[in-house]
């Protein structure tokens, strides 16, 4: 991730070989690569981890199990980023119907992240359909 636009249009071309829709993922991939979420995700002071896995003991008698789609930490701040993305098919003007769906996962991600760390952390997600974050903090 940290290496960028470049290196990403390798694992992008890969993918596209597989799509069920081309056209929706060269729509998407132009909305990505032209957001200050991939320009964050650049910086080389980011360090980002896809689908990483976490269990958290969130008390002496639970834990919560996941995976997270995309955990940035960014070594300057010594903040941490989830993003969870969402590839609902939603208009520009009805993304925020995803925070209202989706808010508790992020919320527990963000919670786990905090507790795991003792670091600060904020969730967010990203429509692909519409190339927008959506924060959820």
């Amino acid at each position: 991730w940290s290496q960028g636009p470049a290196s990403w249009k390798k694992q992008f071309d890969k993918a596209m070989a597989k799509a069920p829709t081309p056209e929706r993922g060269v729509r998407e991939w132009a909305l990505f690569i032209g957001s200050d979420l991939a320009r964050y995700l650049s910086n080389p002071a980011v360090i980002v981890r896809t689908e990483m896995p976490f269990l958290w003991r969130r008390n002496p008698t639970r834990c919560v199990e996941g995976m997270m789609d995309l955990a940035a930490y960014d070594s300057g701040t010594k903040k941490w980023l989830v993003i969870d993305w969402k590839t609902n098919l939603v208009a520009p003007d009805r993304a925020h119907t995803l925070q209202t769906l989706y808010a508790p996962q992020i919320s527990a991600y963000v919670e786990a992240i905090r507790s795991i760390t003792e670091q600060e952390a904020r969730g967010a997600l990203y429509s692909t359909a519409t190339g927008r974050v959506i924060d959820c903090s």
